[in-house]
């Protein structure tokens, strides 16, 4: 095996590992994906919304019932980073005339990150 087989098998390998972490995470809190660290954009909040926003709120649940917003040719791989555990989720909503993203980084250090498009 030379080094570049060996180095993909050992990546490959370590996604799967945290993978399996995230799904453990998720099953967990009763979730279909574990959502970690959750962060509102400067931007987000220039428009007055915040983590006590009964909007921002609406929009989060949304998300986590797996239901993307305006995302229409992603959703199949939002479901197939759910099954694996690995990889980005993401949803894109309308909020008083504002494009609103919400995006999950399902890594080694999951976070979720509610911004606007412009700050991508």
């Amino acid at each position: 095996m030379n080094d570049f087989e060996e180095m993909r098998k050992f990546v490959i390998e370590e996604t799967r590992k945290t993978g399996k972490k995230n799904i453990e995470r998720a099953k967990r809190y009763g979730k279909p994906f574990f959502i970690g660290r959750i962060y509102i954009t400067d931007g987000v909040r220039e428009l007055g919304y915040s983590e006590e926003s009964p909007e921002l709120d609406k929009l989060f649940k949304r998300y986590m019932k797996c239901d993307w917003g305006e995302v229409r040719e992603d959703a199949a791989i939002n479901n197939r980073t759910i099954e694996t555990g690995y990889g980005d989720i993401m949803g894109i909503y309308r909020l008083n005339g504002h494009v609103i993203w919400i995006k999950t980084d399902l890594n080694e250090y999951p976070r979720t990150t509610i911004l606007l498009p412009q700050e991508w």
